[in-house]
This record gives C-alpha cells, structure tokens and sequence, in this order.
C-alpha cells in the first residue's frame, strides 16, 4: 500500500495508474486520484466537523455540510451531530468517523488497510456495503483485511 500511495519507492519494477508511471505523477495529483485509510488513522481537532472538514480544507474544496451529515449517517453515527466532541467516543465510533472522513470525495483508487478492525459484525457488514456501493461507482478498491 505505501507504493501504491507514492510514500515509498519500488525497489524493482515499476508502478502504473492509466498508462502513466507513478514516478511522473506530482505528489498532489497522485494524491488528488488516490485515497489511503491506515488501520489506524488519528482524528483531528475535537469535534466530528473538524473531521470532516480536513479533506476539504486539504484540497481547497468548500466544505459541504449536508454531505458530512449524510456521511456520519450512513457509517451509523446518526445519533451525532456535526459538533459532537470525539474525546470519549469508542474505537469504533472514532474509526467510523476516519471512514466518512475518507469517503467526503471520492478517489479513482481507495486503498483499505484493516480499516473496519474495530467494528462490530454489524457495522463492519455496513461499512462493506457502502465500500462496494463505491466500487460500484468505477472507484478501484484495493482492501487488505484479516
């Protein structure tokens, strides 16, 4: 996965997205085509909303609330609102929010690294189905799970 997302280099061979090398990708379009959730991603700031709106601010893209909301709904924290604080949250609560954080754009290629590790049955099936719906969509799935 650290090739995939340009963080280190092959040691042989040669990485390709669309016919082009990797090596002749800026680092910021290789990161504007390609997403990448480590098993264990840290939140930012206090609240779901300083979540939510990284990627956005990364990107210099307006952040759009209605879709965090819908987000933060679909990975099953519904109960929350935007300016709920993240400090007494769960494992899983947190690693659902660095989910719907990932998912606020939409990449050609996601790469997946243990990212449901502290779900529950229920809300790892959830996750997988939004996951597949993306797939769905033309986005490249690579997913490493044990």
């Amino acid at each position: 996965f650290k090739q995939l997302n340009n963080l280190i280099s092959p040691t042989e061979g040669e990485l390709y997205l669309d016919g082009k090398n990797y090596n002749d990708y800026s680092p910021e379009e290789l990161r504007s085509r390609v997403s990448y959730l480590m098993q264990q991603s840290g939140l930012i700031g206090s609240t779901i909303e300083h979540n939510m709106k990284f990627p956005c601010e990364a990107r210099g893209d307006k952040f759009d609330r209605e879709k965090a909301k819908q987000l933060i709904k679909q990975v099953g924290l519904g109960d929350y609102d935007l300016d709920a604080e993240i400090e007494h949250m769960s494992g899983g609560e947190r690693q659902r929010i660095t989910i719907a954080r990932q998912l606020m754009y939409e990449p050609e290629v996601l790469l997946l690294d243990e990212s449901t590790s502290a779900l529950d049955t229920k809300n790892k099936e959830n996750i997988e189905n939004i996951i597949f719906d993306f797939a769905k969509k033309g986005v490249a799935i690579l997913w490493i799970t044990h």
